[in-house]
């Protein structure tokens, strides 16, 4: 079962590839790959496109060298666009995730009827036993492009039964007994084809089930026939008739399973919630909780931000309202320079989280466009990037929230003009360095930020190069420090001196639960909350002793004391002092 869960190799094309690295490089990057020119576009490509991601590399004129060499950046570019409706977001002919298969908070497992689709597509490519795979693919996505646009404009989900696909792939198994193998006059045929028979043709076909075709489906199958005759013309060989009847007959079983099955297509949806997971932190969006318990109360959500609520204040506030709820655990997963994208609850709708958008922004202000390489008043530029943020990211806000994609696309490409208004120079920012074969040293990156010029900005910059450089080398994919970890040096070097002289953009990102992402940066407001979680449970700690202090006087005055209990007290006793003495600490005493 399991691997029908992964997409086929060959689901990749060209254009997909493409599009999807557009979108993962930097706005000003972009260009470089769009002057690659490759046809045809919807050509399957293998290896997760490395070669093609080599030969764009290697006509980049080394802009690229951030995103790693091609097996990195493909690597990357596969996690970006393995989400749920990608196909959507990628504007893709073709569905291109994975299928996944969701965990309740019980531990029971749930399937979205949109990968259910999917998981029959990929156990019909697997099963077929035609000889041209790219045509049964073909006509694959064509049968099920309409089952596909009708669940991408819906969450629906029901639960996962494993003997269930066990027993449709049975049945689709079932196909390669039907199929014949030349067995059919192919003169006869090639006379039929000519002369427009189709439909003596298609009775030929065997027929998957007992029921009797409809007239329908004879004309859906003529049609197709039709296509397939005025492609090939006279020239068709034996073994192409035979792939379309292995085709007709594949695409009929299917067609079939999911008539037969349509309670679990079409009606047996639960009342299903997404659960979004970010470390420790569990939230879920306001707009789809409150639709699955509202009872067709629409909840409306601002402009820009998509906003959630705890799983605890959940629990706290409408527990007795969510019983009937099944909440499906879905984690936030990021590439190495972007987070993976989020279907929001309405149709067509991608965002992603605030803290993920803010370092993507960041990122594009500090590589793209060297902003603190060539900026000569920092005070002003920083202002003037405080109202832009609080504008997009309202940076007060202290719960998780989402950020629609084309809120942030159109603000970015605003601000970028702006930006490039403000900051006319003739002064060219130095690029970032290349690693040397055998990585780079604390040193090396001490050096590069000097002949970056950063200490112009960030005079202390230098000082946080020990914790960036050990932090970068701590999470480094290979033996040695690339020329793309040089980059992440450079980068959050920069992120810890912003934060440092500027602490809102600080507070934003811990209210966000961001900050540990920040290579090499210990963030003083996570301290303490620590600090006072301790102070809290100490004092917890301390009532809990008074209280068995004085209920052993009780006792003991009542002259009902019970020795039983006497090793508890005295440990918990021996333990007071300490709790005294760390409170008097914490207290500044």
């Amino acid at each position: 079962m399991s691997k029908y869960l992964k997409p086929p190799n060959d689901l990749l094309t060209q254009e997909i590839l493409l599009d999807s690295l557009q979108r993962y490089v930097l706005i000003k990057l972009a260009p470089v790959i769009r002057q690659y020119n490759s046809t045809p576009l919807k050509q399957s490509v293998d290896d997760d496109g490395k070669k093609i991601i080599q030969k764009i590399l290697d006509n980049s004129d080394h802009q690229l060298r951030m995103y790693g060499p091609a097996e990195e950046l493909a690597e990357n570019l596969k996690i970006f666009r393995d989400f749920p409706f990608s196909h959507e977001y990628f504007e893709a002919d073709r569905i291109i995730s994975s299928p996944v298969v969701y965990n309740n908070l019980k531990g029971e497992k749930f399937i979205s009827k949109l990968d259910l689709i999917m998981v029959l597509q990929n156990m019909a490519i697997e099963i077929s036993p035609g000889q041209n795979r790219e045509h049964t693919l073909i006509s694959l996505i064509r049968m099920l492009r309409e089952h596909i646009q009708k669940y991408s404009s819906l969450l629906e989900f029901v639960k996962f039964d494993e003997k269930w696909f066990e027993e449709i792939e049975k049945q689709m198994r079932e196909v390669d007994k039907l199929c014949p193998v030349y067995e059919f006059d192919f003169a006869q045929v090639k006379r039929q084809l000519a002369s427009g028979d189709f439909t003596q043709i298609i009775s030929k076909v065997p027929r998957f089930g007992s029921k009797p075709r409809t007239e329908a489906k004879e004309a859906e199958m003529c049609g197709v026939l039709k296509t397939f005759n005025s492609i090939l013309g006279p020239v068709c060989r034996a073994e192409q008739i035979n792939n379309f009847f292995t085709n007709a007959i594949l695409l009929e079983t299917l067609a079939t399973i999911i008539e037969e099955n349509s309670e679990t297509f079409f009606k047996n949806s639960v009342t299903a919630v997404r659960v979004f997971e970010d470390g420790s932190q569990r939230f879920v969006m306001k707009a789809e909780l409150f639709n699955a318990i509202s009872n067709g109360n629409k909840f409306k959500d601002d402009e820009i931000a998509i906003t959630t609520i705890s799983m605890k204040e959940v629990e706290g506030i409408y527990g007795h309202r969510v019983k009937h709820v099944e909440f499906l655990r879905t984690p936030i997963i990021r590439a190495r320079h972007r987070a993976v994208r989020v279907r929001g609850y309405v149709e067509e709708e991608y965002c992603s989280l605030a803290s993920d958008a803010f370092f993507e922004f960041f990122r594009t202000l500090i590589i793209g466009e060297k902003i603190f390489q060539i900026c000569t008043n920092l005070d002003f530029l920083v202002t003037d990037i405080y109202g832009k943020l609080e504008d997009l990211f309202k940076l007060d806000r202290k719960t998780p929230f989402f950020v629609r994609d084309e809120t942030t696309e159109t603000w970015k490409m605003r601000f970028d003009g702006e930006l490039e208004m403000k900051l006319k120079t003739k002064n060219r920012a130095k690029d970032i360095g290349n690693a040397k074969i055998d990585g780079f040293t604390l040193q090396n990156l001490k050096n590069e930020l000097i002949h970056l010029g950063l200490t112009n900005a960030f005079p202390e910059i230098v000082n946080h190069a020990e914790v960036v450089y050990l932090a970068v080398d701590g999470i480094k994919k290979g033996k040695y420090l690339s020329t793309s970890d040089l980059f992440e040096a450079v980068f959050h070097s920069q992120l810890i001196c912003i934060f440092n002289r500027y602490p809102r953009f600080k507070t934003f990102l811990h209210n966000q639960s961001g900050c540990g992402r920040v290579l090499g940066y210990t963030c003083d407001l996570c301290q303490k909350t620590s600090e006072q979680k301790e102070l809290e449970a100490l004092k917890s700690e301390k009532k809990l002793l008074q209280k068995h202090r004085e209920a052993r006087k009780i006792n003991s005055d009542d002259g009902n004391f019970s020795y039983g209990n006497t090793n508890n007290i005295r440990k918990m006793e021996s333990s007071e002092g300490r709790i005294e003495i760390v409170l008097h600490q914490k207290n500044g005493f």
